[in-house]
């Protein structure tokens, strides 16, 4: 028998030598004799003091067996000596890390020699609290991706407005950006100063500028329709890209949208109705097909050649690339009865464009083409002239306007617009002009 377990070599000796098969044990164990009894009793001392003693000790590593005679296997065992060998004992939770003088020595070095730690601790507070106000001030708007407005041509955002009022607009100082407000509040004069003011706070409340300025529209004297355009002006350049980078700002109390003072042409061009197909793909291979027959061609190549010569290379690469970047959608509208009359909007790439001529020319040809989808009779294209009452795109009627269907919406709905709150206590629960602007169902334009 082998000492697997470290025991003193008397205990081993006295074991007896021939023992009963196992299946011959009973349930009593045998009795020693009187000299066994006695021989036990007087070694039961020393094999105690013995195993206490193995068990205080540390065990020894494994002795190594003695070198072979060969010399060749000497630099095996040379090289197993000298390996490293690293264990990883775990800290307990509760002691404390233990840091090298290098690295302390790193820590004060970096840190600054004359900041207390209490002045740390403030400096760290007060950068939470900052970073909580200003998260918090963000929270109250929606936080998502949000549709483009689609207006009716380049200048619609400046319509109805007093021209000279513009002109003073651009000598004004700082950044500038316009600010259209969501709902039907915009068309009644009466609001503007209450939609100046909740614009202002907003405005404030997004960027935190001590500058900033918020200025109503003025009514052109030969429109009978109110402008809907608001100016924010002496913006730095930060709070100019803050307040674009969401471009649509709602909340419970105000929903706008801030756009650049140098307006873009718009992407929709025109709708095509009256056509008995739900297939979007049909329709805008029609519509492609058109767009590339000899006559576009040829309309286009009118376009390249009242360009100048240096000029008419560079012009026909940005109509083509228009053409080219044409797109269709469908909108599910109804007629009375409930009846669905589906509608495709066509579109196209209006920031390719360089000027609002060509723009207009483009849209005003590609409108009076006739588009028939196979197995169709040709459809009836129209440039809507009504524009929804929420957002003020042309490309939907209110009942299908996409911002009430954006996650965390805070702004006007679709069958209603709030009730308008004076930030200044001054005509509170404003009501829109003409009721609630209800829309029960979505027709056309």
């Amino acid at each position: 028998m082998t000492n697997d377990l470290n025991l003193p070599s008397g205990m081993i000796e006295k074991a007896p030598e021939n023992r009963k098969d196992k299946r011959k044990r009973t349930d009593q164990p045998e009795k020693p004799t009187s000299g066994e009894q006695e021989e036990m009793d007087t070694s039961a001392p020393g094999i105690l003091t013995q195993l206490e003693d193995n068990l205080t000790q540390t065990p020894s590593p494994p002795s190594l067996s003695p070198a072979p005679k060969n010399n060749q296997s000497l630099p095996t065992v040379s090289s197993r000596l000298t390996q490293n060998v690293s264990i990883t004992i775990p800290r307990p939770a509760d002691q404390p890390k233990l840091t090298s003088p290098q690295t302390k020595t790193t820590e004060a070095a970096t840190s600054t020699p004359n900041a207390s730690p209490w002045q740390k601790s403030q400096l760290s507070i007060t950068a939470q609290v900052e970073a909580y106000r200003k998260r918090s001030a963000l929270e109250k708007y929606t936080d998502a991706e949000m549709p483009l407005v689609q207006f009716a041509s380049p200048s619609e955002p400046l319509s109805n407005i007093d021209i000279d009022l513009v002109v003073g607009w651009e000598g004004l100082p700082g950044g500038k950006l316009l600010a259209l407000p969501f709902g039907a509040y915009a068309t009644d004069l009466s609001n503007h100063n209450t939609l100046n003011r909740l614009i202002f706070g907003a405005v404030i409340d997004i960027t935190k500028s001590h500058s900033v300025s918020v200025c109503p529209p003025r009514q052109c004297h030969t429109s009978k329709r109110a402008p809907i355009c608001f100016l924010i002006y002496n913006l730095a350049e930060e709070h100019k890209q803050a307040l674009l980078e969401r471009c649509v700002w709602s909340s419970t109390n105000i929903t706008f949208q801030a756009m650049s003072f140098g307006l873009r042409r718009p992407d929709y061009l025109f709708t095509i109705k009256d056509l008995t197909t739900m297939a979007t793909d049909d329709v805008s291979a029609a519509v492609h097909k058109v767009w590339h027959d000899e006559a576009s061609k040829a309309f286009i190549d009118t376009i390249c050649n009242q360009a100048t010569e240096a000029n008419r290379s560079n012009t026909r690469k940005i109509l083509e690339k228009f053409v080219n970047s044409m797109w269709t959608t469908r909108l599910d509208t109804k007629k009375k009865g409930n009846i669905i009359a589906p509608g495709y909007r066509v579109y196209a790439s209006g920031e390719i464009i360089n000027d609002d001529d060509t723009w207009y020319r483009l849209r005003d040809y590609f409108a009076s083409r006739e588009y028939k989808p196979w197995l169709q009779s040709p459809g009836t294209n129209f440039i809507p002239t009504r524009a929804c009452s929420l957002c003020h795109g042309i490309d939907h009627p209110r009942g299908l306007c996409p911002f009430p269907s954006v996650a965390g919406w805070n702004g006007p709905t679709r069958r209603e617009d709030p009730p308008l709150t004076d930030p200044m206590g001054r005509g509170s629960n404003i009501v829109p002009q003409g009721g609630r602007n209800r829309a029960k169902i979505a027709r056309f334009f």
